[in-house]
């Protein structure tokens, strides 16, 4: 059956409010549909909708469900349909966006099943009877022949939509009807709308933005904005921020992102969160082979625990150590671990131990030390007090182990900005710390001899050198430098403002190295040494003076080294030769040592006296026994 079609009526708009915006009407009748959306700001604003024939199925794909109808005088970018089978807003022609993120990608179900592929998602701007209406949230859907309205995403935007006896009308909740359009003949509500001019600035403005953008060397849209804006050059055409991602640019001066300075977020209670770090190897080691210090932060109170290492393969076993620890202390399980991607914690076994134990693990991105800023940081502060400790007494740098020790010492009972009024120790403990036992690093220390290790007329004191406390005991730990050896003691009496010689001749050591000791760089990798005039003068005479000092403790570190191997030497020559004696068995046997020249030729005419009949064999010897 045919029937004849009817002619289209024409567009009827009307304004009945008191600012001519409140209500609009029209009644737009064509022969293919659409749908209709407005703002909040009075504008109507369209969403996409697609009808194609078909049955509806309810699937989580954008569906596009719309028959075809011919348009007659108008063109298709004059229509837009209203469809309840359309779940998004949708758009084939580029020119009607505004804004446009062509990043964004995605793809619309039609009713036989094939699919269209989503190129960009942005706004439009249409113009109604002079009257301009926004359409936000469109797919931009190159495939797609026909512009569309959504009913659903119309009412996601708080508008009600009623379609009765062969009219569609949208009411907003505060405009009240706003959209007023009739059913065409062949059963469809469309709406016409004319192509706001702006919508053809945007590509345009496009490329003219990237023209100029490439015609200065890819510079940046706030230049160019400013030369514009401030009248620097002659000839630039208004430059406007339109967001694209440029590939040149990205390729020749990508940066990395930024690291928040300040945490999000910090442990509530202890444990809760572990920060670790090793760094080394160190240089010189240690005298017991030591080249490692690792640490372990708490994030809760900053309280700090050091180990030393002699390989990184050591690591896993003073986790163990430290966890039993801290767990028998507080009685609270550690909970977060966070770590860099170093080999000593991303082992097999190390993993596995966490799992079982409940740890979790948070581990930094590659190249990424700022992410473990609390322990990177730690370890600064930690070095810096080392080389204090040992260039203040010109101390030899493999006693930098026991300035670590004694750093960390310190640290835990100084302030610091994560806590407000109170140290690390007391935030651990509950109790203020004493610092009555506190002593410079390095001074003189009279250490008294018991009577049971001398005799009556030997002195009851021995001049030695301070390098912490004992966590054993409750003593000092001090270095006797003519024994060579570390003496724990409470008996002492400190000469604070002494400082022990450790002798003055020409000589050479390794200066005290660590391998991961770099300063912190700002986001573009610069050290910050941007000083200039006296303060670059005053810069270089401190670092004389601590270069000084340097070489100061390596000659005294040589001399130290130089003279134990002298000591050791002279007791070697001292020790008396071994007389060498004949065993008993030879004792009545002449070598002839003693004998002259002539005796010795005389003896050589012996065998002359000897007989023939001596027996040769065992045999003959035999026989002669009687």
């Amino acid at each position: 059956m045919s029937r004849e079609k009817e002619d289209i009526p024409p567009i009827k708009v009307e304004a009945e409010t008191e600012d001519d915006e409140d209500v609009v009407k029209l009644d737009c009748v064509k022969e293919n549909g659409g749908d209709v959306e407005l703002d909040n700001g009075g504008n109507v604003a369209l969403d996409c909708v697609t009808v194609n024939g078909g049955d509806v199925k309810l699937e989580n794909d954008v569906l596009l469900l719309m028959a075809h109808s011919e348009t007659k005088e108008l063109t298709k970018e004059e229509v837009w349909f209203i469809d309840s089978g359309c779940s998004n807003h949708m758009t084939g022609n580029k020119k009607w966006f505004v804004t446009l993120d062509e990043s964004f990608s995605h793809s619309v179900k039609l009713g036989n099943n094939a699919r269209m592929q989503v190129m960009g998602q942005g706004n439009v701007k249409l113009k109604v009877q002079g009257r301009t209406q926004i359409v936000s949230n469109v797919y931009y859907v190159p495939d797609l022949t026909n512009n569309l309205l959504s009913v659903g995403q119309l009412q996601e935007r708080g508008l009600a939509v009623l379609m009765k006896k062969g009219v569609c009308k949208i009411f907003h909740p505060k405009k009240g009807l706003i959209v007023h359009t009739k059913m065409t003949t062949n059963r469809m509500f469309v709406m016409l709308a004319e192509l706001h001019n702006d919508a053809y600035l945007q590509v345009i403005q496009e490329d003219i933005t990237g023209l100029w953008h490439k015609r200065f060397g890819h510079l940046h849209l706030r230049g160019l904005q400013g030369l514009h804006h401030k009248k620097m050059v002659h000839g630039l055409p208004e430059i406007q921020a339109v967001y694209k991602v440029c590939e040149v640019c990205n390729k020749g001066k990508q940066h990395r992102e930024g690291i928040p300075k300040k945490a999000n977020w910090r442990a509530s209670e202890k444990l809760q969160l572990i920060h670790s770090d090793l760094y080394g190897p160190i240089t010189p080691q240690t005298v017991s082979n030591k080249r490692y210090i690792l640490t372990f932060t708490d994030d809760f109170n900053q309280k700090t625990w050091i180990y030393l290492l002699t390989e990184k393969s050591e690591t896993f076993e003073k986790f163990k150590f430290f966890k039993t620890s801290v767990e028998m202390e507080t009685g609270l399980k550690i909970r977060c671990l966070r770590s860099d991607r170093g080999g000593e914690y991303n082992s097999q076994i190390f993993s596995d131990f966490c799992n079982t134990q409940g740890i979790k693990r948070q581990l930094t991105t590659s190249y990424t030390p700022q992410q473990n800023g609390v322990a990177e940081r730690k370890n600064q502060t930690l070095m810096n007090m080392v080389r204090w400790l040992l260039v203040e007494r010109k101390i030899p740098r493999s006693f930098w182990a026991e300035a670590a020790k004694w750093s960390v010492h310190i640290i835990n009972r100084s302030p610091t900005a994560a806590l407000q009024d109170a140290t690390p120790e007391e935030c651990w403990t509950g109790q203020k710390p004493s610092v009555a036992h506190f002593r410079i690093f390095g001074c003189i220390a009279y250490v008294h001899v018991p009577n049971q290790r001398r005799v009556k007329l030997e002195e009851k004191t021995k001049k030695c050198v301070f390098l912490g406390v004992s966590e054993e005991s409750k003593a000092y730990r001090l270095f006797d430098p003519e024994s060579k050896q570390i003496i724990t003691s409470r008996d002492v009496i400190f000469a604070e403002e002494e400082i022990w010689n450790w002798g003055r001749i020409d000589g050479h050591t390794e200066e005290l190295k660590w391998e991961d000791a770099e300063p912190f760089a700002d986001e573009e990798g610069n050290a910050g040494n941007d000083h200039a005039g006296n303060a670059q003068m005053e810069n270089e005479q401190i670092q004389a003076q601590a270069e000084e000092a340097s070489r100061e403790a390596s000659r005294a570190d040589a001399t130290w080294r130089a003279n134990a191997t002298s000591s050791s030497q002279t007791i070697r020559r001292e020790q008396p030769k071994r007389i060498s004696r004949a065993p008993a068995h030879l004792q009545d046997y002449v070598t002839g040592e003693n004998l002259t020249e002539e005796e010795e030729g005389d003896d050589q005419f012996l065998v002359l006296y000897t007989t023939a009949d001596d027996p040769v064999s065992y045999n003959e010897a035999v026989k002669d026994i009687k």
